[in-house]
C-alpha cells in the first residue's frame, strides 16, 4: 500500500512539474493583440501619418517583428499570427534610414541569416513605403509611436471564388530594437549574394 501511495505521489508531482513547465503557444500573441487596431480596417481610410511623424519616429531605428494578423474580407483581423506554423517563409525585421530600408530575415533557401538593403520613398498622401521597382502594392504605415510601428503589409493574392484573386493584406506589429540588438543584427546577418 505504501508503494502504491508513493508511486501515486511521485506521478502527481511529475505531472505537476511537466504542466508547470509547458509553454502556451498563444503566449506571444496575447502580448501583441492589445497593440492592434480595434474594429474594422478600411484600407482606403488609413489614419494619416505625416512625413515629419514618420521620419522622426521610424527612421534611424531597427524594428523587430512581434506578429502579423491577416485582414479578413470583412475588415476584421484574424485571431492568430499569420506566420504561426509557416514553413518556408516568415516575418522580417527592418532598419529604416532616411532613404534606405534594410530587411533582416532567415533565408530558407540558403539556410542563413540574411539582410538586403534597398532604396525607398515614403509617400504621406497614402502612407506608402514605395520600394522602387517592387511590382507588388505598397506596404503602408498604419501608425507609429516612439516604440511601436504598425504596418499594413501586402501578403500576396488569395483565391476568393473559383479562380478570382484579390490582394491580401495583414497588420504587422513591430517594436523598436535597442541599439545593441540592432548592432548584433547588422553584424550577424549577411548581405544577400
Amino acid at each position: 500500500m505504501k508503494r502504491y501511495l508513493l508511486f501515486l505521489v511521485v506521478t502527481l508531482l511529475a505531472i505537476g512539474c511537466f504542466t508547470a513547465c509547458s509553454s502556451d503557444d498563444n503566449e506571444g500573441e496575447e502580448s501583441v493583440t492589445h497593440l492592434l487596431p480595434k474594429g474594422k480596417i478600411d484600407l482606403n481610410k488609413l489614419p494619416a501619418v505625416t512625413s515629419d511623424e514618420f521620419f522622426s519616429k521610424v527612421t534611424d531605428h531597427g524594428w523587430r517583428h512581434l506578429g502579423t494578423y491577416e485582414i479578413l474580407s470583412d475588415g476584421s483581423l484574424s485571431s492568430t499570427d499569420y506566420y504561426k506554423g509557416a514553413i518556408g517563409y516568415g516575418p522580417s525585421d527592418f532598419y529604416f534610414s532616411k532613404d534606405k530600408i534594410t530587411k533582416f530575415f532567415y533565408n530558407d533557401a540558403l539556410g542563413k541569416l540574411n539582410k538586403s538593403t534597398v532604396d525607398y520613398h515614403y509617400d504621406s498622401s497614402n502612407n506608402a513605403i514605395d520600394i522602387g521597382e517592387n511590382p507588388n502594392p505598397f506596404d503602408r504605415v498604419y501608425s507609429c509611436t516612439d516604440t511601436k510601428l504598425l504596418l499594413v503589409l501586402y501578403l500576396g493574392k488569395v483565391n476568393v471564388n473559383n479562380g478570382q484573386l484579390r490582394d491580401h493584406y495583414g497588420i504587422a506589429c513591430y517594436t523598436k530594437m535597442s541599439d545593441k540588438e540592432l548592432a548584433e543584427k547588422q553584424k550577424n546577418y549577411e548581405d544577400i549574394p
